[in-house]
């Protein structure tokens, strides 16, 4: 291979790392700005922040903390910050090379200028130097900031915590600060570089169910319809499904997280609960549509779904900073279902936070602010007339009161009706 060939391929894996298609000065700005407010709040303590484990495939989903810090999604590097260094601040640690795994998965960028371009850190390491600048950060600081969530007792030790169980146990007056709420809190406030990935998201999870709309015809599968689905998200520029799409037509509609699709063949005069979600750079998207196979709703089936309807429109009123998800919009939905006397047919919450996990960490119960993006979705579900109805939007916080984000996505009763039956995309 010629040297400017080489050296084109270096450059090209180089920027793999970034995940992100903004300008890369912009994006390394985003991330760098982050990592500074974050550092800010960590009084001169040390915080580590480990990677997702895994193979650089479209399988592979990075743990959206990391990726929110640095924008990588290289699997397996760890990030280091320790502010009260004169110099090391934030350093990058990446795996150590391995040419044999690098015939399979591709060459790795060397640690050099091209990859501190892309990267945005002009501290890259080896893993194997970690020890070395742990020690060296812990001469200016003996906190340690955990920023992993809380984990279950059957639980895996979290990477981050096993490291620094080693250190406090090699070392005297080390203390370790649970400081996940940090994290949380900066990512529950979407700056604009995160809102227009997330409407991009919906913009594609749209073409994607217009393409499964299209195909869940009578005669067709659930499977056909998911398959539909899956090939526009990829036409459209998705990497992948933010979550296992939910296509359940007929009884399995009234089952709230439909596991997989089936081959169940749809008929007319079906409900189809479609609940699905595409990944764009990371942030996720979570819309439902309910439709009725043939183009039209049974008397019965119109009166669910216009009262599900209902329900989200008074959340949609509810929502606003200040007022709480699960109590407020919560309440505000429900008490349109109750009044019809379907209480127990609606058993979950009306909705959650959503960004670069489908289900963003965030307490339910805390006042809403501007900047938090949260679902609204209803639902009734009534197994005995195989009658399952949910409608889910994504709905943005804003000083004012909310923007629902999906808007543009059909869901009056008469547009469903349109685009069941062809008349309308």
């Amino acid at each position: 291979m010629k040297r400017a060939g080489l050296l084109l391929v270096v450059l090209c894996a180089a920027f793999t790392l970034a995940a992100v298609h903004d300008t890369r000065a912009a994006s390394e700005s985003v991330y760098a700005q982050r990592r500074k407010a974050l550092a800010a709040k960590l009084d001169g303590g040390i915080a580590v922040l480990y990677a997702a484990s895994g193979n650089r495939s479209t399988e592979f989903r990075q743990n959206p903390d990391f990726f929110y810090l640095t924008g990588i999604d290289e699997p397996g590097a760890i990030l280091v910050l320790a502010p009260s260094e004169p110099v090391r601040k934030e350093m990058l640690f990446l795996p150590v090379r391995d040419p044999d795994d690098e015939i399979w998965s591709g060459e790795r960028p060397a640690i050099g200028g091209a990859l501190r371009e892309s990267t945005g850190f002009e501290l890259i390491y080896r893993k194997t130097a970690l020890n070395a600048q742990m020690a060296s950060a812990l001469k200016h600081s003996r906190n340690l900031h955990l920023l992993t969530g809380p984990t279950g007792p059957e639980s895996d030790t979290p990477q981050d915590l096993a490291l620094y169980k080693k250190i406090s146990g090699n070392n005297v007056d080390v203390s370790i600060k649970d400081s996940a709420m940090l994290l949380e809190k900066m990512r529950l406030i979407k700056d604009d570089t995160e809102l227009a990935k997330m409407r991009r998201a919906i913009e594609i999870t749209h073409q994607g169910l217009k393409a499964a709309v299209a195909a869940a015809k009578p005669g067709a599968t659930e499977q056909d319809v998911a398959r539909a689905l899956d090939q526009a998200f990829k036409a459209a520029g998705a990497r992948r499904h933010a979550f296992d799409p939910i296509v359940a037509s007929g009884v399995n509609s009234t089952t709230l997280h439909y596991p997989v699709p089936s081959n169940r063949v749809l008929v007319a005069g079906d409900m189809l609960v479609l609940d699905v979600g595409a990944d764009f750079e990371g942030y996720a998207a979570d819309i439902t549509r309910t439709i009725p196979v043939g183009g039209h709703f049974t008397p019965e089936q119109r009166k669910v779904y216009e009262t599900v309807l209902e329900a989200q429109v008074a959340g949609f009123k509810a929502a606003r900073p200040g007022v709480t998800l699960r109590g407020d919009v919560h309440e505000a939905a429900r008490a349109v279902i109750r009044r019809e006397g379907w209480d127990d047919y609606f058993t979950h919450g009306v909705g959650h936070y959503v960004g670069l996990e489908v289900h963003d960490r965030g307490d339910a119960f805390a006042p809403l602010e501007p900047g938090m993006v949260i679902t609204v979705e209803p639902g009734v579900y009534r197994k005995d007339v195989a009658i399952g109805v949910r409608i889910e939007d994504e709905v943005l916080i804003t000083k004012g009161g909310n923007v629902v984000l999906s808007d543009a996505i059909p869901r009056s009763v008469d547009a469903i009706e349109a685009w069941a039956a062809g008349r309308s995309d």
